[in-house]
């Protein structure tokens, strides 16, 4: 009984320091950032350094799993993504269990998105402690945007600045949907149109590992006079300063 008692025990300690080992702290810089990424996989961390990165962040099939995201973080100051044409600066596509953190975001007045999700679908997403500015080309510049099936979002103490919209989740034909998300603490500045749209909803897809029902969401506080949020959002009010669960 002992003998496999102390089996079990040696086993436990195996699996827990192979997980802990398993997931990596990485460093990366303009010049090595996009081959770092490419390498990510649960639980691992990769933080810029502080610098000027001028082909943006393409988040691209990359997968956290539950209790370990993929995190990317400024690593000793938020290192600073620039714009450029044709392309949205911040891209999650067909990612889960992402974490941003700290990060720059100028938009130089292009006619691009600070960050955009796309593809097939975007969860567990957290954007934390982002600076997003200089989007106020057009008011469908957007500085946080979602564009496929998206839930489980947590986007908290961003700062949002001169944007032609702060923050637009779902889309105008109701496809698209953005739900189970918490959204607080952020600021959001000069728009040219809404700091926050929810759009309305129809019948959401059924998509793997997407829970069907969420707890009544609580009643959003805020204040503002450029939120915009339709009646199947469900929610309330939103503006400069928000907080709430969608």
């Amino acid at each position: 009984m002992c003998r496999s008692a102390s089996r079990l025990f040696a086993i436990a300690i195996w699996v827990f320091f192979s997980a802990t080992l398993s997931a990596e702290e990485m460093r990366a810089d303009p010049d090595n950032y996009k081959r770092q990424i490419s390498r990510l996989k649960p639980g691992d961390t990769l933080l810029f350094s502080p610098g000027v990165y001028r082909q943006g962040l393409f988040i691209n099939g990359r997968n956290g799993s539950p209790g370990k995201p993929i995190t990317l973080a400024g690593g000793g100051g938020r290192p600073i993504f620039l714009a450029r044409p044709g392309q949205d600066t911040v891209v999650l596509h067909d990612s889960s269990h992402i974490t941003l953190r700290n990060l720059e975001i100028d938009g130089r007045g292009v006619m691009v998105n600070g960050v955009r999700a796309s593809g097939n679908f975007a969860h567990h997403i957290v954007l934390e402690d982002l600076f997003i500015h200089n989007l106020g080309r057009h008011q469908q510049v957007v500085g946080i945007s979602s564009k496929c099936p998206a839930w489980d979002w947590q986007v908290r103490r961003n700062i949002v600045i001169g944007a032609g919209t702060g923050m637009y989740f779902g889309n105008s034909d109701g496809n698209h949907p953005f739900w189970g998300g918490l959204i607080e603490n952020n600021l959001v500045m000069n728009t040219i149109g809404y700091n926050l749209q929810i759009k309305h909803q129809n019948p959401r897809p059924r998509l793997p590992g997407m829970p069907l029902e969420w707890p009544v969401p609580r009643r959003i506080l805020g204040r503002g006079t450029q939120s915009g949020l339709e009646p199947c959002a469900r929610t309330q009010d939103a503006g400069a300063v928000n907080s709430g669960r969608a």
